[in-house]
């Protein structure tokens, strides 16, 4: 682990990207996590809320397997899984990996000093969640349309135990810390969602999608599609989270949305 004076304010805009925390069970502190790309190498700035509207910056964590990453989530403190959504740091590179379906993504493991691969060969990993008990992590194959299943063991090592095919493409997930069901912002025109990173075609309409996978025993029982648009009311949902009968839709550019739930299957 590098530790670095305060980044200046140009490089925490870099490509802020994904985001998590952890809240010390003892002193009740809360520590944020948030994933960044500046230019020569990806960048975890940690970060202690110092108040409910005030972040005091801590650190900023480096390692030299951290190549173009998406999302993590923190399982202790500095310790977090997270997803490398590309090899290269080249863009045309990056075109290469889309375009031909290259299994050159993964899941790392940061221990707190250094990173180490504990899963392999996957298609754009993205989102990446962890259920309410702790022993199962989920992992959205972007290009390869599944949402992954990996037991989690007392090394923190990942065995693979479920996918489903989604037939749409997966990006971040949360977990309803309640029920366990997790929300899935999902893109279900590939070929749209894909030139926001070609940028080839110029289109202006990215259609959005929720689903929620049902889950019981940390395995998915159901999938209900809870929103849906053709991009006209919201462009290239991210992510989405429910909460006392609201959604909560975020994007890939600038919108959000809160809509209200009207029927969810039991």
């Amino acid at each position: 682990m590098q530790i670095r004076k305060e980044p200046k304010r140009e490089e925490f805009l870099a490509g802020i990207h994904g985001i998590t925390y952890w809240r010390n069970p003892k002193s009740g502190k809360l520590f944020l996590y948030a994933l960044t790309h500046p230019s020569k190498e990806d960048r975890i700035e940690v970060f202690e809320m110092s108040s409910p509207t005030e972040l005091t910056y801590i650190r900023t964590i480096t390692d030299p397997l951290f190549t173009y990453m998406n999302n993590l989530i923190a399982v202790g403190k500095d310790k977090f899984y997270i997803t490398k959504f590309w090899q290269s740091r080249d863009k045309y590179m990056q075109y290469a990996e889309v375009m031909l379906r290259m299994k050159t993504g993964g899941v790392l493991y940061y221990d707190g000093k250094k990173a180490r691969q504990v899963v392999g060969d996957l298609e754009m990993p993205n989102g990446i969640n962890i259920s309410p008990d702790g022993k199962t992590v989920y992992v959205a194959e972007f290009n390869a349309k599944k949402l992954l299943g990996y037991s989690r063991d007392n090394t923190n090592n990942l065995q693979k135990s479920w996918e489903v095919y989604a037939d749409t493409m997966v990006d971040n997930i949360e977990v309803d810390p309640a029920s366990g069901d997790l929300y899935v912002a999902c893109h279900p025109i590939a070929y749209k969602i894909t030139d926001t990173i070609l940028n080839i075609f110029g289109f202006t309409l990215y259609p959005s999608q929720v689903l929620r996978f049902k889950m019981r025993d940390n395995m998915v029982s159901e999938i209900e599609e809870i929103y849906a648009d053709d991009g006209s009311e919201l462009v290239a949902s991210t992510g989405a989270t429910y909460v006392n009968g609201k959604l909560v839709i975020g994007t890939v550019r600038d919108q959000l949305m809160v809509c209200d739930v009207n029927y969810l299957s039991e």
